[in-house]
């Protein structure tokens, strides 16, 4: 079998170093994000993965939710989705019920307790990404925005 070449083996020196820079910066982001959910996640209930944290703000924006459709937005495997959801249940941040037209389907919503926790971290990480975009101009934002969605469209 032969071996993919390496596209940074073909750029230009100069475009080689720019796409290095570039993926070392994104790292660094997503190392700042992880910490942040993490962190987040250790406020809600100090047992609670970050996983649950993305399933409890998922249900948050919106509303109640299968396990499937949650596998399926987030995509992930649903056996993860199935352990998680038995966490967020037993930490009382979830509960289960039988869904009204297919008594076979179970649906998961949060709780009371699981939307006074969420409230309680404080400002999340979209308020500090506001925050941090917020002295953007608006074209550098709209391009930003486009080059992301251009990136993330061509990596999947």
């Amino acid at each position: 079998m032969t071996a993919m070449p390496d596209p940074l083996e073909e750029a230009e020196p100069e475009v080689a170093s720019a796409i290095v820079a570039v993926e070392d910066a994104m790292g660094e982001l997503a190392t700042r994000f992880r910490v942040m959910i993490r962190d987040a996640a250790s406020q809600v209930d100090p047992a609670l993965q970050p996983f649950g944290l993305r399933i409890l703000r998922l249900l948050e924006r919106h509303g109640e939710m299968s396990a499937g459709q949650i596998s399926e937005f987030l995509e992930v495997d649903p056996s993860s989705t199935s352990r998680q959801i038995r966490q967020l249940v037993e930490l009382g941040l979830a509960a289960v019920a039988a869904c009204e037209t297919d008594r076979r389907s179970r649906i998961l919503s949060l709780t009371d307790h699981g939307r006074e926790r969420l409230a309680a971290i404080g400002p999340s990480g979209r308020a500090r990404m506001q925050r941090a975009l917020s002295g953007w101009e608006l074209s550098e934002l709209r391009r930003f925005a486009d080059d992301l969605k251009r990136l993330t469209d061509s990596v999947s």
